[in-house]
């Protein structure tokens, strides 16, 4: 205990003189009440649990001590330090729900609204010598208007790329090799060659860029290499045991998150939509009386108008009578079952599946079972294309290796080509 007060001691004597004087970032402790109130308010209305509430109100309270004991102004930055200080006293739980509350703060300060469902943990900070050139390029990327799951790969690789040099004292874009390029690739710490490969693209466009602005030779990029050979495979689609099971645990679902499960896993195995067009779906984008589901896929932007199988809108229609929480005020289908009753990301279908099924690769595998079920019922490929919403027949290629019973009639003739014996 005495070590743990003699560090915290130490972190604020570091910090004292930083933090004493305002800056633009920093805030009265009057708006931090304010904000506070607003904080509290909005997590009420929301109608979070007690203990989130409560969470909340105690951090509050404790930083407010704090910045007043030390006579210290409010602001992002004392917000981290306060909880560096303290991360090696509390519990986990204890630390993310005080960060989590006194970033809501921040925020409503900073912004007005308090509107982001979840803030990413702090990011090692990169040495200082990477920082300009990397920040601009991160910034090129986002104009550029990249989605957010690219942007944050190029950094997550760019990042362990820069770690590597620096822990191979390199400590200017001058200074890279070839050789350490290839070295870094070679370390990668990926399990397959898809992830190696996606994380040299990454740092290998990084590297471009380097040449672009003339921190490194122009041909350096070449040396992060990306090479696989094509690879075909059989599809894999549900079994018959597991298909079994889902009808089993349709008969049997009561619970709110059973009825939930059940309506997304028959959305995909009955109308072959993809998760991310699932966690999507809209009210609205239901028609009951017609018994079709129009949407436009998030992956493709085609619009489509899909029949809505009986069996799958029987479950869509329990789940939104029977479980969807009356309090969310979206217009999402499937949405979170505690507050703030918000919509679920895709990863809802995985999550729903695998409750179900158990680990069977992904949620896709149900849209791969539709698309199977319409080819061994002999429908014509232009019908299974526009059933999957596909821009182009050669897209249904990959699912032809599920019709055994066709692909038997494609076997070669072995006449003339007989085993003679010996040795082969």
């Amino acid at each position: 205990m005495n070590q743990y007060k003699e560090h915290t001691q130490t972190c604020i004597n570091s910090y004292r003189e930083l933090f004493l004087h305002n800056n633009a970032d920093s805030y009265e402790i009057s708006e931090f009440d304010l904000a506070s109130d607003a904080v509290l308010a909005d997590l009420t209305s929301k109608e979070y649990s007690r203990t989130t509430i409560k969470v909340t109100c105690q951090a509050i309270k404790e930083f407010r001590i704090f910045l007043q004991t030390n006579e210290l102004s409010f602001s992002n930055a004392m917000i981290n330090r306060w909880l560096e200080m303290n991360e090696i006293g509390w519990s986990r739980p204890k630390y993310r729900g005080f960060r989590r509350a006194l970033l809501l703060v921040d925020e409503i300060l900073f912004t007005g609204n308090i509107t982001t469902k979840r803030f990413a943990p702090v990011r090692a900070a990169l040495p200082d010598w990477s920082v300009p050139a990397f920040s601009e390029y991160l910034r090129e990327r986002v104009q550029g208007g990249l989605a957010k799951k690219t942007i944050n790969m190029t950094y997550n690789s760019c990042k362990r790329f820069i770690k590597y040099l620096d822990s191979h004292n390199v400590h200017d874009w001058e200074n890279i090799t070839p050789s350490l390029v290839k070295n870094f690739h070679d370390s990668s710490f990926h399990s397959t060659a898809a992830g190696r490969n996606a994380c040299a693209y990454k740092v290998r466009n990084f590297l471009a860029y380097l040449s672009l602005k003339g921190y490194v030779p122009d041909t350096l990029y070449l040396a992060m290499t990306s090479v696989s050979a094509k690879r075909s495979r059989v599809v894999r689609i549900l079994d018959a045991c597991q298909i079994q099971s889902i009808y089993y645990y349709r008969d049997a679902a009561t619970t709110p998150a059973g009825l939930r499960n059940i309506a997304i896993i028959l959305l995909g195995l009955r109308a072959g939509l993809r998760a991310s067009d699932i966690s999507n779906l809209r009210l609205h984008d239901i028609s009951w009386s017609d018994k079709t589901i129009s949407i436009s896929q998030k992956k493709t932007g085609k619009f489509l108008v899909l029949p809505l199988a009986t069996d799958a809108g029987n479950a869509v229609w329990r789940y939104i009578h029977n479980a969807r929480p009356v309090q969310s005020k979206t217009d999402a289908v499937f949405i979170s079952h505690k507050a703030p009753f918000q919509e679920l990301s895709p990863h809802i279908c995985n999550k729903a599946l695998r409750a179900v099924v158990g680990d069977c690769g992904g949620f896709h595998i149900t849209r791969r079972t539709f698309a199977s079920g319409l080819l061994e019922a002999g429908n014509d490929t232009d019908i299974i294309s526009f059933a999957l919403g596909h821009s182009t027949k050669e897209s249904l290629d990959t699912y032809l290796s599920t019709d055994g019973e066709r692909m038997r009639l494609c076997a070669l003739d072995l006449d003339g080509i007989e085993y003679q014996g010996g040795l082969l």
